[in-house]
């Protein structure tokens, strides 16, 4: 007997299922090992010893269900799995329990069972696309939580600076972001009434403050204390850059990305290090990408389907996402590709037609303009009456900061690349001078990009030791990746020609790829500072590229015919074999940094 899930009357298998129902699962996940841990792995209690073994019980009872109804197994070997995953729970607990380096423990582990379950799969036969996809979702989430675990909420962080509940209380000094969740905290969810350009990072739209606000609130009315909260403040990030996986398998679905195309695209965003250290960020960085995401999918689905509810959600998240920051409106020009082109191909089309086409598009952009608009303007607008805020305000280091690096002309900053940034003990990493004395600031943004993608600006070998080696593989494997997306954006484009499937997806992508980097660079030279370089402000330059790496493999697969068998094989083994190389790099990098921390 097959075993079929039931969704709205339809028969879905288990994959379909889990796929439909992603972000559930994902919001699951988070909420177990957030209950079993608080995101710390210094807060793992052995009284929850039973709680977790209760866990492992369900799971025995979920895969024995499955393994008997989709597969046949009879109930006596389905209850000796249940029996033996029961016990393997138990042994499993009480060594994470007694063990110093949880973090690490955890990962390693994970990592083991992962491997064992995809290699019963390879040799069974039973290896698909879709579960090739779902093994990858539950390694990059494994690797977003052991990195999560072995970052406390104040490491690693960018312009947090702690919550300073007290001094906040008291009218003192304060700034960072912690300082705003915790504002809008005590003073029960009211935005600031003063100027916020007066004070660190209040600047920022206040969503991301409002939600950790909420989070805190929720966990302080069970009587959880401070410290815990705090830890627990990176669930949500850990949530948000899970949903980015989902985000990027649907998007990738809805432009027709099939088989190891699917996989190499899912692959890079899975277990790139930069959403991995997203998942421990308090910043309002992630929820941004997230909230982007959602809009252009929704947009790529009001280009395909025209259903009015598309184009108002889309509104709805592409006015989050700016409610969350400000630069999330990079998002807006591929997606008025996709409506522009939709509004020429139906003027068109409906030519004879002007009443129907002027009243079908004044409806659609007028609810999108409406429900977008005021939520996206919001913040600027009230600070711009309020406090007459400019409305673009971005805040701006001193031009005596010792990050100061406007004084270099713009042809050194884009082409000075020096040999000592790659290939001797300054090594890979994103260098400060203010955090040695024989360290230098970075000028290259492309260089900057490339180091901070991997490493942000708080890795290095000087930290953690045990990265060398490793880390610098990592990065030239990281560089390929990066020269591969380049060469795919244009491969793609220029066989656009001859491949007319999908034409204004591609064009839509390739807005995004190129305007993201476009406006980076146009943001590195406006605020010349070294810490404006840096690959949290154009992360969708990853989505992008692996969209288009996987796209390309998928036109090579096509375009080429048996006269080009042996140099399709190459190409496709050799695009494979870098990105698994990076998936086996990456989960190595983030052990080692969590044995480096747990240490």
């Amino acid at each position: 007997m097959k075993f079929e899930w039931i969704y709205k009357g339809e028969k879905l298998s288990f994959e379909q299922y889990f796929f439909k129902h992603w972000v559930i699962f994902s919001l699951g996940l988070c909420l177990v090992f957030s209950s079993l841990s608080f995101m710390s792995q210094n807060c793992f209690d052995p009284g929850n010893l039973l709680y977790g073994l209760a866990i492992f019980a369900f799971l025995g009872c979920f895969l024995s269900f499955i393994l008997h109804n989709k597969y046949s197994i009879n109930h006596v070997f389905c209850f000796l799995i249940f029996s033996l995953l029961v016990i393997f729970g138990w042994v499993w607990l009480k060594g994470l329990y007694n063990v110093k380096l949880k973090a690490f423990y955890l990962l390693i582990s994970g990592l083991i069972i992962l491997s064992a379950i995809y290699v019963v799969l390879l040799f069974t036969k039973k290896a698909t696309v879709e579960n090739g996809v779902i093994f990858l979702f539950l390694l990059g989430f494994l690797l977003r939580l052991c990195y999560v675990l072995f970052t406390s909420v104040g490491e690693r962080q960018h312009d947090l600076y702690g919550f300073y509940v007290n001094e906040i209380k008291e009218g003192g000094s304060y700034g960072g972001h912690g300082a705003y969740i915790s504002y809008l905290f005590l003073n029960n969810f009211r935005l600031p009434n003063f100027d916020p350009t007066l004070v660190d990072q209040f600047y920022h739209p206040p969503l991301h403050y409002l939600i950790c606000a909420l989070w805190w609130k929720i966990q302080a009315s069970f009587g959880i204390g401070e410290w815990y909260i705090h830890e627990n403040m990176q669930m949500l990030s850990l949530f948000y850059s899970s949903v980015c996986m989902d985000l990027t398998y649907k998007i990738a679905k809805e432009i027709k990305l099939e088989g190891v195309g699917l996989l190499i695209c899912f692959a890079i965003m899975a277990v790139h290090p930069t959403f991995i250290i997203f998942a421990g960020s308090i910043n309002n960085d992630i929820l941004s990408v997230m909230l982007m995401l959602v809009s252009l999918y929704f947009a790529i689905k009001w280009f395909k389907n025209k259903k009015l509810y598309q184009i108002i959600v889309c509104g709805i998240f592409l006015g989050l996402a700016m409610l969350t920051k400000l630069s999330a409106y990079m998002i807006c020009f591929p997606i008025a590709i996709l409506f522009l082109v939709n509004f020429v191909k139906d003027y068109k089309a409906l030519y004879n037609e002007q009443k129907a086409f002027w009243k079908k598009y004044c409806l659609h952009f007028g609810l999108f303009l409406l429900v977008c608009a005021p939520i996206a303007l919001f913040w600027p607008i009230r600070n711009a009456v309020l406090f007459d805020v400019p409305i673009a305000y971005v805040q701006r280091l001193s031009d005596d900061s010792w990050q100061y690096i406007g004084n270099y002309s713009a042809f050194e900053r884009i082409f000075m690349i020096a040999p000592k940034e790659f290939l001797s003990h300054y090594s890979v990493y994103d260098q400060w001078l203010g955090r040695g004395d024989d360290l230098y600031n970075e000028i290259n943004p492309l260089v900057s990009l490339f180091k901070t993608s991997l490493f942000g600006e708080f890795i290095s070998n000087h930290q953690y030791p045990l990265i060398t080696g490793v880390a610098d593989v990592m990065f030239f494997v990281n560089l390929g990746l990066g020269i591969c997306g380049f060469v795919s954006t244009v491969f793609v484009l220029v066989m656009a020609k001859f491949n007319k499937e999908n034409v204004s997806l591609k064009a839509c992508f390739a807005v995004l790829y190129f305007s993201t980097l476009i406006f980076y660079y146009i943001f590195c030279f406006s605020y010349p500072h070294h810490c404006t370089m840096n690959v949290r402000y154009v992360s969708l330059l990853i989505f992008a590229g692996s969209i288009f790496i996987g796209s390309a493999f998928n036109d090579l697969q096509k375009i080429t015919n048996e006269n080009f068998k042996d140099s399709k094989q190459i190409i496709n083994y050799s695009v494979i074999g870098v990105v698994i190389a990076f998936v086996l790099l990456c989960s190595i990098y983030v052990a080692l940094l969590a044995k480096s921390v747990s240490v």
